[in-house]
């Protein structure tokens, strides 16, 4: 907040860009087929310059747009809904995979299902941490899932930390989970040996 307050977060995020394209070029040259998700805070989301941004990021890093999602959130697309929308439809005719983050947390998160490029919806943590024993965070998981795949997008769970939730999610065609169940957050290092270990299983 205070970033986004004070304007740091427009040099903050660019330098974020950078840095994660970089990186996921140098995990590709290694063998790992990885892409990578970068947040966007409303204020990037607002600025005329973003665009421009993440193009020099790809080339800077010789990366292929294809391999970097952005995460938006809905309340960063609440306003000035015109520009967002531009904003979002150059990204996706560059070729970047768009997800919305805390999916089912608002109350107008499907109106954007049909107004923006969305690819992935994220599901709320709130939600995920309530399956499955409480059955009425199983019925909304489950529909959102049905949701997202009738409309040809694809799911991320967000949040998984346990076994049951995560047999839960498979049994009811999760595309893809992200939690402590798999890691918590690694130092780069750490973070290599898990890729290298999940050419060899499944993590």
């Amino acid at each position: 907040p205070i970033a986004e307050e004070t304007g740091l977060i427009n040099p903050i995020g660019e330098w974020v860009l950078k840095q994660a394209c970089l990186a996921a070029k140098q995990w590709r040259a290694l063998g790992h087929d990885i892409s990578v998700a970068i947040n966007l805070s409303a204020v990037q989301l607002h600025n005329q310059n973003l665009i421009s941004h993440i193009q020099t990021a790809l080339e800077a890093a010789d990366l292929q747009a294809q391999h970097v999602e952005v995460e938006i959130t809905e309340t960063a697309i609440m306003r000035e809904m015109e520009l967002i929308s531009e904003q979002l439809q150059n990204l996706h005719k560059m070729g970047l995979s768009i997800s919305l983050d805390d999916f089912g947390k608002g109350y107008t998160s499907i109106t954007y299902l049909k107004k923006f490029p969305i690819s992935t919806i994220k599901i709320d943590q709130s939600f995920i941490s309530g399956i499955p024993d409480k059955k009425n965070d199983a019925i909304i998981t489950t529909a959102l899932i049905n949701l997202a795949h009738s409309l040809d997008l694809e799911v991320i769970a967000e949040g998984v930390e346990t076994i049951e939730q995560y047999n839960y999610l498979l049994n009811n065609d999760c595309d893809i989970i992200q939690g402590y169940y798999i890691s918590k957050p690694l130092p780069l290092e750490e973070l290599l040996k898990l890729f290298a270990k999940s050419k060899h299983e499944k993590v």
